[in-house]
């Protein structure tokens, strides 16, 4: 599973609760389309990412299916959206970008689903919102290595990886 995530300059990863993630710019809208369509296709998200994507239309992303993460998977019945928890969506999407949010995230990571994280930082500071308190789960330490590559325009793209299984 790659992690696809974007950060703000002050280390954000979100305003608040319904976040449209506006503040990420065109730039980063471009990184992502570019990332997730150069693999598996399969996007995840955690519930309240995928529910805040569909009340924007953006669920339906050209060539990208996203599925909807939950702790208790739903066929369908409340929220109308099949649901899978990550384990299950582990085991049926090999290879998914894990798109968010942070508590889906932390997840995958602490269960050493994820194998590679592209996370993109945006040149804005948000100044209160969501920390992406993530860092400490791919350092070298947990065998992780890093490249940043950064851009004119003020935005970096760090990609990390996993060096063992």
């Amino acid at each position: 599973m790659r992690l696809v995530m974007a950060v703000s300059k002050d280390g954000l990863c979100a305003r608040g609760d319904g976040d449209d993630m506006s503040w990420t710019g065109r730039f980063d809208k471009k990184l992502f389309q570019l990332v997730t369509l150069s693999g598996a296709r399969d996007l995840v998200a955690g519930a309240r990412t995928y529910d805040l994507m569909a009340g924007n239309n953006c669920v339906g992303l050209k060539g990208r299916t996203v599925r909807r993460l939950s702790r208790t998977p739903d066929e369908g019945g409340l929220t109308r959206v099949k649901s899978y928890t990550l384990e299950r969506s582990v085991a049926l999407f090999p290879g998914a970008d894990l798109i968010g949010g942070l508590t889906a995230a932390r997840a995958a990571l602490e269960l050493d689903y994820v194998t590679c994280a592209v996370i993109v930082t945006v040149p804005v500071e948000l100044k209160k919102g969501v920390a992406f308190d993530l860092w400490w789960l791919m350092d070298d330490s947990r065998h992780w290595r890093t490249h940043e590559v950064d851009f004119s325009n003020g935005y970096s793209v760090k990609i990390l990886w996993r060096t063992r299984p």
